[in-house]
């Protein structure tokens, strides 16, 4: 059952994530972290979303979130390929091109 509502939740959140207001894709997002907290996906799909509308507080709030999810529960650090992604958006909206 728990799958099943986090594959709903994805599919909603992809669907509105192509949208010109993510906003939406965000609140599904949400919801589903808050099912599976330790979903690196997840906290990276927010974090696209919270770069489309070029909120740099909320990209960062969200890789902060995970960040201590992570070391809390599993006492891990983000993947690299996270990390990596992390910065290219903080970077992408610290210089618009």
């Amino acid at each position: 059952m728990t799958q099943a509502y986090l594959g709903a939740l994805q599919e909603l959140s992809a669907h509105f994530a192509s949208s010109p207001d993510p906003k939406p894709a965000l609140h599904y997002l949400e919801k589903a972290m808050q099912v599976d907290n330790l979903n690196e996906e997840l906290y990276r799909y927010a974090m696209h979303a919270y770069t489309t509308m070029g909120d740099r507080a909320g990209l960062t709030r969200v890789f902060q979130e995970l960040k201590q999810v992570l070391s809390t529960e599993l006492e891990l650090e983000p993947s690299p390929a996270t990390i990596s992604l992390y910065q290219s958006l903080l970077d992408k909206l610290s210089y618009p091109h």
